[in-house]
């Protein structure tokens, strides 16, 4: 019986160890995500700054599926664009009358 509370205690004590190894390694990959979430953010916002203060023409960012993720510039407002209705929007999309505001 000793020999059977023995094992189960030094099972118990692995058991916790492998807890503890395992609860260092979330909180150290979520300080990597919260990183890189944050340096994402401020890419992120860096580009818009960018983008809305270009002068006489205008930004589209795509991503890997060519929809729209960031359109901006003085351009659009002189071309008299919608921005908001743009983005979200594919190439494909983007052809259709409804960008345009009527004069």
């Amino acid at each position: 019986m000793k020999l059977q509370n023995d094992e189960l205690r030094q099972r118990e004590e692995e058991l916790n160890r492998y807890r503890h190894h395992l609860e260092g390694l979330v909180a150290e990959r979520t300080e990597k995500l919260t990183t890189a979430h944050r340096q994402l953010q401020e890419t992120e916002r860096l580009y818009r700054t960018f983008a809305e203060n270009f002068p006489n023409g205008g930004i589209l960012l795509f991503n890997q599926d060519l929809r729209l993720l960031l359109v901006e510039g003085r351009g659009w407002t002189e071309l008299n664009v919608d921005k908001e209705i743009l983005e979200g929007k594919t190439i494909q999309e983007i052809s259709s009358p409804e960008i345009h505001r009527p004069h």
